[in-house]
């Protein structure tokens, strides 16, 4: 092996790993945005509780659960058609 061919297989090593980091970096969005999402129930549930609504908390827990999940897809759908290489555990967690 030459010096040149050594510093290219060290090139393509080096985005491999910086690639890697960036996916595990970005797929912490989706987590904190279901951890967002909690709160933001949570916070529904009490001001429902205060204003002594308890009819009214199930139907808004459901339709904040379709909320949020239909914004998630999205969020997925949104990173999907922006990279066209996705590894076998990307593709079960859709992350």
């Amino acid at each position: 092996m030459d010096q040149t061919q050594l510093e290219h297989e060290l090139s393509i090593i080096k985005s491999m790993i910086e690639k890697t980091r960036n996916d595990t970096m970005e797929s912490g969005s989706l987590f904190l945005f279901v951890g967002f999402g909690s709160i933001f129930f949570i916070g529904i549930v009490l001001v429902l509780e205060k204003m002594l609504l308890f009819t009214w908390i199930q139907p808004v827990m459901v339709a904040l659960t379709i909320l949020l999940g239909f914004v998630g897809f999205l969020v997925v759908r949104q990173r999907e058609k922006q990279e066209k290489i996705t590894t076998y555990t990307q593709r079960i967690l859709l992350v």
